[in-house]
């Protein structure tokens, strides 16, 4: 029984670690409002995670979690990658940043280490290495090889520009990602005329 209100006080004190890093990054963040909306001392909040840096790295690695969990579905249910595979884990991936607050707490936290650091964060990196396997043997209808590379980089700028761009609530996320990528494998003369009807 303690054992399991303690797992359950763990799980609220992340929740409420994802508010606090989505609404301030990790430099805005504060322990003490952490220990504020769970209703815990800062020292409960310790108890469970020794430092902010501990909670962030907890959040880091739920979106990991979550990344490698997405792609793997996506692999299972597309044998035959492709271009639609890659937008399936795309569309997921907005539908999970926009349902988890985890996720997106930590997509924040995420780019943020990364403008710090030397190295693609692992998350970053699981999903480049998916698209670019996907695309690998795939083509554009006109027969040319795909630039995977692009690609792959398009689908992160997509994923996260969509996401910071998006109201607080994020609503509306998971819609802007499927529209653009839409947009992107629409024919030209389609997508100029979408462009033209939207100015």
């Amino acid at each position: 029984m303690k054992q399991e209100r303690s797992k359950r006080t763990h799980e609220l004190v992340l929740d409420a670690a994802a508010v606090e890093f989505a609404a301030h990054g990790y430099l805005g963040a504060n322990v003490q409002r952490v220990a504020e909306h769970t209703g815990l001392t800062k020292g409960a909040v310790y108890g469970h995670f020794g430092s902010k840096d501990a909670l962030a790295q907890a959040l880091i690695a739920h979106l990991e979690t979550s990344v490698e969990r997405l792609v793997a579905g996506v692999q299972a249910d597309s044998p035959v990658a492709g271009l639609s595979a890659v937008r399936e884990a795309a569309l997921l991936l907005a539908d999970e940043l926009t349902s988890d607050v985890r996720s997106g707490a930590a997509l924040r936290l995420t780019v943020e280490q990364a403008l710090s650091g030397t190295q693609e964060p692992p998350a970053f990196a699981a999903l480049r290495a998916f698209v670019e396997g996907a695309l690998q043997h795939a083509e554009h209808d006109s027969g040319h090889r795909l630039p995977t590379p692009l690609l792959a980089e398009f689908v992160l700028i997509l994923l996260v520009g969509a996401y910071f761009i998006a109201p607080t609530a994020r609503e509306g996320l998971s819609e802007s990602v499927r529209s653009l990528w839409d947009i992107l494998l629409a024919p030209a003369s389609s997508r100029l005329s979408t462009w033209a009807a939207e100015a």
